[in-house]
């Protein structure tokens, strides 16, 4: 009985941790909303400069930022790492037969097809542009533009927040089908 009270009480108290963090990020998105912000040019980029919608989130920007870079790099094994466990085993497990690059090729072109492939080819993304960033319930909705070369699409993201081990941490869930 006192074990029954003390688990519950522990649960309630997590609800509560869960709820008032969903609180906190809400206000923080909805005081002020999202500003434009400009970064420094690589020495690739110089001659396109790229403009970002930050999240006024520094803990979810600095991991948008990351999961850029990861996209620029071509690195797979990276950009697996921010992506939705549930979403890595129906998408790329069970849709894509576990090829990486199939899996996110349709992950970057939005599911969308021409002339047989993948509208994008990750390997061949040049530029990654933050276009808009909204809070909806209990996700974020990311707006990008992909450019690969002389190819572009726009593509939403839904990033989640989580607690993992007592931390804040963020995962993509990206197109379906």
């Amino acid at each position: 009985m006192v074990m029954d009270i003390k688990s519950n009480l522990h649960r309630n108290l997590q609800l509560l941790l869960v709820i008032g963090l969903i609180l906190f990020l809400f206000a923080m998105t909805s005081c002020g909303g999202p500003k434009e912000t400009t970064k420094a040019p690589t020495a690739s980029e110089s001659k396109t400069p790229s403009t970002k919608v930050s999240s006024n989130i520094p803990s979810l920007d600095i991991f948008l930022d990351e999961f850029e870079n990861a996209t620029l790099s071509h690195n797979s094994v990276t950009i697996l790492t921010y992506l939705d466990k549930a979403y890595k085993k129906e998408q790329l497990d069970v849709y894509c037969n576990k090829n990486t690059d199939s899996f996110l090729n349709k992950f970057y072109s939005n599911n969308q097809i021409s002339d047989g492939k993948s509208t994008i080819q990750y390997r061949s993304i040049t530029k990654i542009s933050r276009l808009k960033f909204q809070f909806q319930n209990q996700y974020y909705i990311v707006s990008y533009r992909i450019e690969a070369g002389i190819k572009q699409i726009e593509v939403d993201f839904t990033v989640f927040s989580q607690l993992e081990k007592g931390a804040l941490s963020y995962k993509i869930y990206g197109p379906v089908g």
